[in-house]
């Protein structure tokens, strides 16, 4: 029986192959989406058998009342599905062979909901869904660590992009080295070399999509699983997602003021890493001291551990002269240094890089095209132009002097308009300082926190960066995206939500 034939004898039932195709107008999915689905869901349910001749187009768009082109998409989604197939001068019919191999009869494919999986992530997914805070995409000021959009040279960076994909070669459009694009790579060795004192050539410089992929894959590449590494408490959340998820044994270990404290780990397992910032630890603000650097080189090498350095916001440093990179007194030997464009640049960048040892260079580019290949491509020549031109050196000049000026600002306004609520002192580096709620005001961190995001403002606790969580009086308070000019108005805004 022709299929237009079985849908004439829907009401009667006669036909043990009818089907009753509904194309309900008052939905919002499309009509060709609706004539497909029950089509499909028809021949994967055996309702409409293999071998079975489908009608006309014209035919049946008369019969469901809709437009020849409805019907004619829905037709050429099944062919190109392989549920149908056309014969040349026969018409169009149900394919022998169906793409899914689903037990046939009584099943109404697509009629759950899903609702008998598990909804629960894996226990990995789960951890690190629990330890990354929230990123504060809607609060008006105060969000940690975020970079000032509006005066980055947009139309510098497009020109960059333009005069590079205009006309692009074909080298340039297809698979390169798993490290990145050596004009970058040797872009990025010479910047670090000079504003950073880092040792190392382009061969040693892997380019990623930042910090996090950094350490990642400096986990995945150079650990096995379980290796044993030691983190800096409180320390940045992503740090430990990521090591997590590489299988790491994480462990934490706790700062006095010149840094991680070594002598603290002396009765923690052994570690085959150290990841730390020295240059400005996160989120606490504080610089490793000189002592504390070479005592933790020491120490790394006596125990055959890595180093790896965060480097994440060096570059805005307010007072006295650049600090030495710890790869730089290492020579490079065992500290492996992680940077990224985030901060100097706009997040949206995604692009960071890792300067490894110079002894894993090549095996780990070899690792690393396993893993994704090669880091994505479109940006990196813009962005060698953008370095090799002193456009990244002038922004980062430019943005120096006006963070200084931001947070100067904020820890005025603070002193003026949050007494007997919040204190804060001046950083020498980064893009947000750390709060003390004041005793009196009878709230911990996480409390406090909770009342400034409800009132609008991003003030993350203290408590979300110690890996068990535990509640203190201090909020993190980003200045990078609040002008001067309204820096009082949010401050006051804040101090409202507080008290309220």
């Amino acid at each position: 029986m022709a299929f237009v034939d079985q849908l004439k004898t829907l009401r009667s039932r006669r036909s043990p192959f009818a089907i009753h195709i509904d194309l309900d107008r008052t939905k919002e999915v499309p009509l060709q989406r609706q004539l497909y689905d029950q089509m499909r869901q028809a021949i994967l349910s055996g309702r409409v058998p293999a071998g079975c001749p489908l009608p006309s187009t014209r035919s049946l768009a008369i019969e469901l009342a809709c437009a020849r082109n409805t019907v004619l998409g829905a037709f050429e989604q099944l062919l190109a599905e392989g549920y149908v197939t056309g014969r040349r001068g026969a018409g169009t019919f149900v394919a022998n062979i169906l793409p899914e191999k689903i037990p046939r009869g009584s099943i109404q494919i697509g009629s759950s909901d899903g609702s008998s999986l598990s909804s629960r992530l894996s226990d990995i997914g789960e951890t690190i869904a629990g330890i990354m805070p929230n990123r504060g995409e809607r609060f008006v000021s105060f969000v940690p660590s975020v970079p000032e959009i509006g005066m980055f040279p947009f139309a510098v960076w497009a020109q960059a992009l333009s005069s590079t994909w205009a006309n692009p070669s074909q080298l340039l459009a297809t698979y390169l080295d798993a490290r990145g694009w050596t004009p970058l790579r040797e872009a990025i060795a010479q910047h670090l070399r000079s504003t950073r004192m880092v040792v190392g050539d382009a061969d040693q410089v892997i380019i990623t999509s930042g910090a996090q992929h950094s350490i990642d894959m400096v986990a995945r590449l150079l650990l096995n699983r379980g290796d044993v590494v030691w983190i800096e408490d409180p320390g940045y959340p992503g740090t430990r997602a990521a090591l997590l998820a590489a299988g790491m044994h994480v462990v934490p270990i706790p700062l006095d003021e010149h840094g991680i404290d070594i002598a603290a780990g002396r009765d923690a397992d052994k570690p085959r890493m150290i990841v730390v910032a020295p240059s400005h630890q996160y989120p606490l603000g504080c610089v490793m001291s000189l002592k504390r650097r070479l005592e933790l080189i020491a120490f790394a090498e006596s125990n055959q551990a890595f180093l790896l350095e965060d480097d994440y916001d060096s570059e805005f440093r307010f007072t006295g002269e650049p600090l030495a990179s710890l790869q730089g007194l290492d020579a490079g030997r065992r500290t492996i240094y992680v940077g990224t464009f985030s901060k100097t640049m706009f997040p949206a960048v995604r692009t960071g890089f890792i300067v490894l040892p110079e002894r894993f260079s090549e095996a780990f580019s070899k690792a690393r095209a396993g893993l994704d290949i090669q880091p994505a491509i479109v940006s990196q020549p813009a962005l060698a132009a953008f370095i090799r031109e002193g456009h990244l050196a002038s922004h980062v000049r430019r943005m120096r002097m006006v963070y200084l000026r931001r947070q100067q600002a904020l820890v005025a306004a603070l002193d003026k308009l949050a007494q007997g609520v919040l204190t804060a002192e001046m950083q020498e580096t980064g893009l947000h300082l750390v709060a003390r709620l004041d005793r009196q005001l009878g709230l911990d961190d996480r409390q406090a926190s909770a009342k400034a995001q409800a009132g609008g403002i991003a003030a993350p606790p203290l408590a979300d960066y110690f890996c068990d969580g535990r509640a203190t009086d201090r909020l993190l308070l980003g200045f990078g995206t609040t002008p001067e000019s309204v820096m009082d108005d949010r401050v006051l805004q804040l101090v409202n939500s507080l008290r309220r």
